[in-house]
């Protein structure tokens, strides 16, 4: 999610300065200095490489394994049209539901294991705390029945864990 997030504000940034008409090197050499990393680097490669005339689309095809490969057909698809500024306002605006989407579904995924996990854990402290209590009241009622079920708790709660293991 932070390389997503670099590669967001990118784009944001991208499409603000084309949107204004500013110089795209100036501008991709402080977005490169403010990100800084890996990715900071290779944006001042980037930004190289447009100095010495070749298009945006092209210099981030040159690092291919940084920007993934929608940003780069898209500028790439701008550069070619003319219209830079139009295609990379498409791309922030599908970029920050990408970014605002993801997290989202991975919340979730993942509240349904924890939410799981939770109740097979109070479960089994019932079973260990209150089970061995009741077991024994049952060995020595008359009643028939309920001693299956203090033995069957811990197998249902684990092929619940599996089940939503599974299903997710």
């Amino acid at each position: 999610t932070r390389r997503r997030t670099r590669l967001y504000l990118l784009v944001e940034h991208l499409a603000a300065i084309t949107s204004r008409g500013l110089p795209l090197t100036d501008g991709l050499r402080w977005l490169g200095a403010d990100l800084g990393g890996f990715i900071g680097t290779k944006i001042v490669a980037v930004a190289r490489r447009v100095e010495d005339g070749a298009p945006l689309g092209e210099a981030l095809a040159a690092f291919h394994h940084t920007f993934p490969p929608v940003v780069r057909a898209m500028i790439t698809a701008g550069d070619r049209s003319g219209n830079l500024a139009a295609f990379l306002d498409e791309l922030r605006r599908s970029y920050r539901r990408l970014v605002e989407s993801t997290s989202q579904g991975v919340h979730a995924a993942i509240s349904p294991i924890l939410l799981t996990v939770a109740i097979n854990s109070l479960m089994l402290v019932v079973v260990y705390t209150v089970g061995p209590r009741l077991q024994s009241m049952f060995t020595h009622s008359p009643a028939p029945g309920g001693r299956w079920i203090w033995t069957a708790i811990p197998w249902i709660s684990n092929g619940v864990i599996c089940a939503c293991a599974i299903m997710t």
